[in-house]
């Protein structure tokens, strides 16, 4: 009765280290937007908080209290589910080209769905982490409550 509502979790992409002495296979080259790109998930309980490699959670924990301060906002709100990695995409490279660092995508918490699940803010890691959209994605994290909180997920964009 106890373990009845458990489900699996999401830990990110598997890691796979090669034996002592077995030479590294070398990585397939850049293929321009469509490089998947790898994302790290510091707490495995929380995917709406991870980094691209290399980035320290020092500024995920930053992102997480709103620092620093979101210079775009992309509200999603009436944007259906297929549209909304295009949209990111555009968006994102918009904010890149003008030298913006973070921007806080509205999704909502998903209160009014039928379902009553938010059903953009459960696909958002998965836009932000994988296809092109991640090729323009450092960080994300939900946003503080001031900013939203559930509602909304802060993004640190690459630099140019």
């Amino acid at each position: 009765e106890l373990l009845s509502d458990v489900r699996p979790i999401d830990d990110g992409p598997e890691r796979l280290r090669p034996a002592r002495g077995q030479p590294v296979a070398p990585r397939p080259a850049a293929q321009g937007k469509s490089q998947q790109h790898a994302f790290r998930w510091p707490d495995p309980f929380d995917r709406h908080r991870a980094t691209a490699p290399g980035v320290s959670d020092a500024v995920l924990l930053r992102l997480t209290r709103g620092d620093p301060v979101p210079e775009e906002r992309i509200d999603l709100h009436g944007v259906r589910r297929e549209g909304v990695a295009m949209l990111l995409d555009r968006r994102f490279a918009s904010a890149r080209s003008r030298g913006l660092r973070c921007v806080l995508v509205i999704h909502g918490r998903g209160a009014r769905s039928a379902s009553g699940e938010g059903v953009l803010r459960e696909r958002m890691p998965d836009w932000l982490s994988r296809g092109p959209v991640a090729a323009h994605v450092l960080a994300f994290a939900s946003a503080p409550e001031r900013l939203g909180g559930a509602g909304a997920t802060l993004v640190r964009l690459r630099r140019r």
